[in-house]
């Protein structure tokens, strides 16, 4: 299910983190860490826009079920194209060509950011508003514009490094695929060489008292990782 997903996704970050140092070469400060597991749980969510029938389809109404049926038809439906290795690389490369840009946008007195800076930011803002935005579904209207307003304005203070930004979303859509292998439908990670699934079904079906308990054990086996790599 989504929840799950979002928790995997920010938790597969936060534990390569801990067990592999710093993925983006530096040191990341707990802003930067907290922003990259906001950046991974969006990114989580990303394989199942091939269905207007998930969450993230649904989040912005008639505008992203469009654009979810434009996917579904374009890789072949739910649980094919967008949930394979190409996909999650494709993504990871495309994000990393585009926040590589150094062409610099002076935004007003003072104040210049290269494309690649400006379009880390704007990923980091959408991913932070959806992901607490699909955590508080009975949030609407100008409530939901309010606290999307200073979702985005938390981000933006944080200023996100572009490394942060395209690692965390490739781990994201990556720990997708691993959460879907589990269950019974499976994934089909060689497409389009081949569309066969592959399935390890731990879980009878999504939603599940065994998927609960394996999200649970996910979530803590990664606060005691962080905590004893702190």
């Amino acid at each position: 299910m989504w929840r799950s997903h979002m928790v995997i996704g920010a938790s597969s970050w936060l534990g390569l983190q801990a067990l592999a140092g710093p993925l983006t070469g530096d040191p990341l400060g707990w802003r930067e860490r907290a922003c990259g597991a906001l950046i991974a749980a969006g990114g989580a969510l990303v394989c199942d826009m091939d269905t207007p029938d998930s969450r993230l389809a649904n989040a912005l109404g008639p505008l992203t079920r469009l654009a979810a049926r434009g996917i579904a038809r374009a890789f072949g439906g739910h649980r094919q194209g967008t949930h394979s290795l190409l996909f999650c690389a494709t993504v990871g490369a495309l994000v990393a060509v585009v926040i590589a840009q150094q062409h610099v946008v002076q935004l007003g007195a003072g104040v210049a950011l290269s494309v690649g800076e400006l379009a880390a930011l704007a990923i980091a803002d959408v991913a932070t508003a959806l992901t607490v935005a699909l955590l508080l579904p009975g949030v609407r209207g100008v409530t939901a514009a309010a606290v999307t307003l200073a979702l985005i304005a938390v981000a933006a203070s944080l200023q996100p490094r572009a490394a942060i930004v395209s690692i965390a979303l490739t781990i994201g859509c990556s720990s997708h695929l691993l959460a879907d292998l589990i269950t019974p439908a499976g994934i089909a990670p060689a497409w389009p060489l081949s569309k066969r699934r592959v399935s390890v079904a731990l879980i009878r079906r999504s939603g599940d008292w065994r998927e609960s308990v394996l999200v649970l054990l996910t979530a803590a086996v990664t606060v005691a990782i962080a905590w004893s790599t702190r």
